[in-house]
């Protein structure tokens, strides 16, 4: 959600030095040989997760001697590194304790604006704008992407992806067994064949699917990492996902996304642009923004039906349904 607020600052200092620093794996969004960036990965949640990784980096940042940093997390151990990596202006949001270690305490902005909205406001100063996320993809990607398909039979076929996941807990996450049926009737529709998407925290959960869709599928759960599922999305003619990471990387390589929400506002965190569609139908609870119901019935994600998906996948396919 961050890269459209970031390709507008690189345009706006066309010769500037820029670095992103961050999570490996968030990093890798940027590390396409298409991205005019310095990655300094930052491995906060894993062997940097205590102090002495962040005076680590903070060491590393007064080496750089950076004249502007922006603070796109609102956490107080960020603002602290660029505060010790004496980062000479240091532009982040209120709040977290950390306004004395910012020289620029930004006032954040309405509470409904989209969080690519946020970052872009933060990083430009500017009104949300049609500035869409992008993810580059480098031609030897694609072409990976390519020959993975071309050995799974695939390669001529209308492909859907299915992006099963959602790290933040189960009330992200669209009942599994809706998944199955999903499947077994895209490929008896539309004679597609599903690509399955998770981490390896998804296998059972998409063996399951496999097996429902009766050889239509192929499991890649647990099978790619990010730049090879960035490529493969690109390579779907429509991905049906969960509120997820993988949601936003099929909007932003231009797949058509259809995004099934439960817990979470599709204002503040939906795809962006079109064609993609957001299938949403809140309970009075909703959106509660817990990792799991606190009543226990998940019923905003239950009462999204598989007949719901079919109906927009009819919509953002014309022509495709197969003769029944």
């Amino acid at each position: 959600m961050a890269t459209a607020g970031i390709r507008a600052l690189r345009r706006r200092h066309p010769d500037d030095a820029i670095a992103l620093v961050g999570l490996p794996a968030m990093l890798s969004v940027f590390s396409s040989t298409c991205c005019p960036f310095e990655l300094i990965p930052y491995d906060r949640r894993g062997s940097e997760a205590r102090l002495p990784g962040l005076l680590r980096m903070s060491a590393l940042l007064r080496e750089k001697r950076f004249t502007q940093g922006y603070l796109l997390t609102n956490s107080f151990s960020s603002a602290l590194m660029f505060f010790l990596g004496r980062v000479q202006k240091r532009t982040g949001y209120r709040g977290q304790w950390r306004s004395a270690l910012l020289t620029e305490a930004v006032k954040a902005p309405p509470s409904g604006w989209h969080h690519a909205d946020r970052y872009h406001y933060l990083l430009n100063r500017g009104e949300p704008a049609e500035l869409l996320p992008e993810i580059r993809i480098a031609p030897e990607e694609r072409e990976k992407a390519r020959q993975l398909l071309e050995q799974e039979h695939c390669l001529g076929a209308l492909r859907i992806g299915l992006a099963i996941g959602a790290a933040y807990g189960p009330a992200k996450r669209w009942p599994v067994e809706y998944f199955a049926v999903l499947a077994r009737e895209c490929a008896r529709r539309f004679n597609a064949r599903l690509l399955i998407f998770g981490t390896e925290a998804d296998e059972a959960d998409a063996a399951f699917i496999e097996q429902a869709a009766g050889g239509a599928a192929i499991n890649l759960a647990g099978q790619t990492n990010l730049r090879e599922l960035f490529a493969l999305l690109q390579q779907c003619r429509l991905v049906v996902a969960n509120d997820s990471g993988a949601m936003h990387a099929a909007a932003a390589v231009q797949t058509p996304v259809i995004a099934l929400f439960g817990s979470t506002d599709p204002g503040l965190t939906g795809p962006l642009g079109p064609p993609h569609r957001v299938i949403y139908k809140p309970v009075d609870c909703s959106p509660c923004f817990e990792r799991t119901c606190p009543l226990a019935h998940y019923q905003c994600l239950r009462r999204i039906t598989v007949e719901d998906v079919l109906n927009q996948a009819e919509e953002l396919l014309p022509g495709q349904r197969a003769l029944l």
